[in-house]
């Protein structure tokens, strides 16, 4: 007899989101982390854990564009046969103004280490240092285009790109590493960015 997995409760609507009619498709914005929290994917979709990350949008005036989400798998590196680097390593290595390829070591969860140390901070070592811990108010630029809603009537604002801060050309407030915190040889060439393609709010691309 087959076994029923009910599937996870809705995440929280989104609050504010991104107008359609106020971006541009794949155009550069500063995104600020308004909220994130973990959660799992539909059944259909193998149950798996996803962080939610919301994102609020920000014009080169410094004027609000509104709310997106995006969710990510605690999935690292690159696929062997397309070499599509993960959605969380891109988006971790823009937070730490990396390389798009550059590999991610280690990533704790919100439970951190074996010694519940250093929860959501990531490495790129075997030295369990962190380089940096995820936070709200910490900045990236993204890269979109608007699409229809899976399963619903309307459009939203898809993010498929994630880009280091100073990217977007707009001065930022992003949380910097401290003195003390490890930083990788900046002399390595950065990959040009891929595209993320989802066609669902809870699909997992790798």
């Amino acid at each position: 007899m087959a076994t029923y997995t009910p599937p996870p409760p809705p995440a929280p609507a989104l609050e504010n989101p991104v107008a359609p009619d106020r971006v541009k498709n794949y155009e550069a914005y500063r995104a600020r982390i308004a909220d994130l929290y973990w959660t799992r994917s539909r059944p259909e979709y193998g149950n798996e854990r996803q962080l939610v990350v919301d994102l609020e949008l920000v014009d080169h005036r410094g004027a609000s564009l509104g709310n997106a989400r995006t969710w990510l798998s605690p999935r690292f590196g690159q696929h062997p046969k397309t070499g599509q680097v993960s959605k969380m390593t891109t988006f971790l290595n823009a937070l730490a103004a990396q390389p798009e390829t550059t590999v991610v070591a280690w990533f704790n969860d919100e439970e951190g280490d074996e010694n519940r140390e250093h929860p959501m901070s990531w490495g790129y070592d075997e030295t369990r240092t962190p380089y940096l811990s995820l936070k709200s108010g910490q900045e990236v630029t993204v890269r979109g285009k608007v699409v229809p809603r899976a399963n619903e009537e309307g459009l939203k604002y898809r993010v498929e790109v994630f880009e280091p801060a100073s990217a977007s050309g707009q001065p930022t407030t992003a949380t910097q590493p401290t003195a003390g915190e490890r930083r990788l040889d900046q002399a390595v060439a950065t990959a040009a960015p891929r595209r993320v393609e989802s066609d669902s709010d809870d699909s997992i691309p790798f």
